[in-house]
């Protein structure tokens, strides 16, 4: 005797034949339901249907949903080495937004000075981005930190030098920057043993 089928393709081709077999046979099968059968068959297909498109709808959401823990995780990273570098003199402090300096296993050096820094594009609306090269020496770089300072609209000494940006990467987008005004740029390294030297300072007018 057959064995009835156990996957969902099997149980439904061998409904479709049962419900074929039994509307071209009637005389030979007089007891059969085939309106039920045609009914059930039906409802499977309807069901099925919508399985599909929760399924879909699934990952749609789980899509988005891990696209919107990928963006938090990443805004979250900037932040914490924003705080870093504000709580470099008191870096205990970072336990009041529960994050806490490097306890690595041992000293390490100061990161080297940042290379070849330069302007890699300018924008409108105030829009620039540097790039540099990595430190050829020293210890491993933790942020870097660009510093902007501005030429008085009447000309005259630069203003002091303000933190602008940080970067997990030798790259900064800058956005809002001061437009027909001289500005000089420049980058820094630093990890939990200290700051690297000032790379060169680059001028630009937006």
């Amino acid at each position: 005797m057959a064995q009835f089928p156990l996957s969902e393709s099997e149980i439904l081709s061998l409904a479709h034949a049962m419900s074929s077999g039994y509307l071209a046979n009637p005389t030979i099968f007089p007891n059969s339901d085939e309106s039920t059968l045609d009914t059930l068959i039906d409802e499977y297909g309807y069901r099925h249907n919508g399985h599909l498109c929760l399924n879909a709808a699934l990952k749609l959401a789980t899509e988005d949903k891990n696209d919107a823990l990928d963006a938090l995780i990443a805004f979250m990273k900037v932040q914490l080495v924003q705080a870093e570098v504000d709580t470099a003199a008191r870096p205990t402090a970072l336990a009041l937004i529960g994050w806490g300096p490097d306890s690595g296993g041992g000293p390490i050096a100061s990161p080297g000075k940042p290379r070849s820094f330069e302007t890699a594009q300018r924008g409108p609306a105030g829009a620039v981005i540097f790039d540099w090269k990595p430190p050829s020496d020293g210890g491993p770089v933790r942020t870097y930190v660009v510093e902007r300072r501005d030429e008085p609209a009447e000309g005259g000494a630069f203003g002091q030098w303000k933190q602008i940006g940080a970067s997990l990467t030798p790259e900064s987008h800058l956005y809002n920057q001061p437009q027909g005004v001289t500005m000089e740029y420049r980058v820094f390294a630093m990890n939990n043993s200290g700051e690297s030297e000032y790379s060169a300072t680059i001028p630009v007018v937006l």
